[in-house]
């Protein structure tokens, strides 16, 4: 439905979302190894026998259902959906994060080659360099590319585990 319908504000809009998820990206990349240098700087990191504090970082879509933040098109009327209803039922079905990442994993995402997939690899789109985010939502994810559009809220968690206290089952 979204490739027979696309059209030119559809189009903007994307491009405005697939940079602000690719921007969303590269910071929290970049956030994560700034973090991750300044615990390898604790003096305690460079005693021997202590064990080294691991770095997660997961970003999620945030969905808040008391106050949704779901950007309004002109397309809304065509498509017939309630979105706030429908994205926050699909919100409510993926309860892991859009993208993990651990220390050391290197953001390879972005070498300037297109995620575009599925529903992202249509003639409208073929100009914009998809970036990995969009792809995951739109095809490991079941938001459809009408969903994308209108999904505003990302956060990104980090934790740490100390591997000293790490047990570890089996062998």
């Amino acid at each position: 439905m979204f490739e027979l319908h696309c059209n030119e504000t559809e189009v903007r809009r994307f491009e405005v979302v697939n940079t602000a998820l690719k921007n969303i990206m590269n910071g929290f990349y970049e956030e994560h190894n700034q973090l991750r240098e300044q615990l390898d700087m604790l003096p305690c990191m460079a005693e021997p026998n202590v064990g080294k504090l691991a770095l997660f970082s997961v970003l999620y879509y945030l969905y808040d259902h008391e106050n949704p933040q779901i950007f309004e098109m002109e397309e809304d009327v065509f498509y017939g959906s309630h979105w706030d209803k429908m994205i926050w039922t699909i919100s409510c079905m993926c309860d892991t994060g859009i993208h993990s990442w651990q220390d050391y994993d290197k953001n390879d995402f972005y070498n300037g080659l297109s995620w575009a997939d599925g529903p992202l690899d249509i003639p409208p789109l073929k100009h914009i360099c998809v970036c990995y985010l969009a792809h995951i939502l739109c095809l490991h994810f079941p938001y459809s590319v009408p969903d994308l559009l209108r999904m505003t809220t990302y956060s990104c968690e980090r934790f740490m585990v100390d591997w000293s206290e790490a047990k570890i089952e089996g062998n």
